[in-house]
């Protein structure tokens, strides 16, 4: 689900307080990144093909499935992608802001979706959601077809059964995840590759201490970025890792530190280049889960480097940042201390072009993909804004244009549900 300043502080401390349990998975040693036995890769034709046979079952516990993939004719309108959990239903969305109509990609019962995520083409949403009870990992086509389940986590162990921060490649074969330990062991979750086209699944990291990861974004097609943290909550979440999963499984040690931060709010972003690791933080109070002054945006070269500073403000707080070209990117100015100055902004990477956008947003997307913010046209954003009063705090979500002027409103949630920003495509 989306996550502003509070939710992101509680979800961190839920993730804390999980113990990890092993989780069966391929035994193979060596790594599956090979992405040869794809069971049906994505084809260069224009034309629409009709998805083949697709299953939605679990596969056998520990065990992956190989996705199904079919071609799909994009057209040009541009479509936000977006999540709609309502106390029935989890559904995937996409509204097109040429028409101004909304479309039901996949609804399913009984079922919260979140993780949502549209791949690099255009054409698919892989998400976490849930089958017969268990965390499943799935995977639709944007026209609707095709919807398939790759992978379930546990059913029942002892601890809530969880998969989170899941993380898609650029790729679009491979996909990493937390899932926590099936045999109970104290610790952190374990950290799960996914090979979506073998359907292979092999540990890469199985925490054996109360020190664990948190997965970011993707430096390359090999390379995920991650965040420390320790399981005892002693201490915020820490420093920026790379784990290169070519090197295979079981890599415990074999992890690189590229970044030194410390804190309950900051996040990393990737410059379109991937010379470029961005990193932005406010101060926070782990008591109040508030968010405050200063706030700071800065780049370092992406497998480290020495800091240069791209934003600094000493009245304002940044809670989140989204690289979205080449060039430029966006961050939300948290609303408690200047409400004026809160909502979306968007600045130039050499520190120029500071612009306010509107002062309705206060959340992006959690995916760190320049689609998931920007339409693929480079023209129009998507952002989330909440109430902070009253007993419904209704979910909205805009989109606008990034040469400035008026956001337009084009969902609004009912009390207890809630709304999330997957991202861009054509349609």
């Amino acid at each position: 689900m989306h996550t502003h300043p509070i939710q992101r502080f509680f979800l961190f401390w839920l993730v804390c307080g999980l113990v990890a349990f092993l989780a069966a998975c391929s035994p193979k040693s060596t790594s599956n990144l090979s992405t040869s036995q794809a069971a049906s890769s994505v084809a260069t034709s224009n034309a629409t093909i009709p998805m083949p046979p697709t299953q939605t079952s679990c596969p056998p516990q520990g065990q992956g499935r190989p996705a199904v993939t079919a071609p799909i004719t994009l057209g040009s309108d541009q479509n936000i992608v977006y999540v709609y959990n309502t106390s029935g239903t989890g559904a995937l969305q996409r509204y097109d802001v040429n028409k101004g109509q909304a479309t039901t990609i996949v609804s399913l019962s009984t079922v919260k979706i979140s993780d949502a995520q549209v791949s690099k083409d255009g054409q698919y949403v892989l998400f976490l959601s849930q089958v017969s009870g268990q965390p499943a990992i799935q995977m639709v086509r944007l026209d609707g077809q095709g919807l398939q389940t790759l992978y379930c986590g546990y059913a029942r162990n002892g601890i809530p059964p969880s998969i989170s921060d899941l993380v898609w490649s650029p790729n679009q074969q491979l996909a990493v995840f937390l899932e926590p330990n099936p045999g109970g062991a104290p610790g952190a979750p374990i950290v799960q590759l996914l090979n979506l086209s073998s359907g292979t699944v092999q540990i890469q990291i199985t925490p054996t201490s109360r020190s664990g990861y948190m997965l970011r974004a993707w430096l390359n097609n090999t390379e995920v970025y991650m965040t420390g943290y320790y399981t005892n909550q002693a201490a915020p979440p820490h420093d920026v890792y790379v784990l290169d999963l070519s090197k295979g499984p079981n890599q415990n040690n074999n992890t690189k530190q590229v970044a030194l931060i410390q804190g309950y709010d900051w996040d990393i972003n990737l410059t379109t280049d991937g010379k470029q690791l961005i990193l932005s933080q406010c101060g926070s109070d782990p008591i109040s889960a508030t968010c405050f002054a200063p706030g700071l945006i800065s780049s370092q070269p992406a497998t480290g480097g020495v800091l240069k500073i791209i934003y600094a403000s000493h009245v304002h707080a940044v809670t989140q940042a989204r690289i979205i070209s080449a060039t430029t990117l966006l961050f939300i100015i948290e609303f408690n201390y200047d409400p004026a100055a809160g909502g979306l902004w968007k600045i130039n990477l050499d520190g120029s072009g500071l612009t306010q956008l509107t002062g309705d947003g206060k959340f992006l997307s959690d995916i760190h993909t320049p689609w998931s913010s920007v339409s693929r046209d480079g023209r129009l954003y998507a952002v989330g804004g909440y109430d902070n009063a009253g007993p419904a705090h209704p979910v909205k979500l805009f989109y606008g244009s990034l040469s400035g002027g008026s956001a337009t409103q084009f969902l609004i949630t009912n009390q207890g549900e809630d709304a999330q920003i997957a991202g861009w495509t054509t349609m």
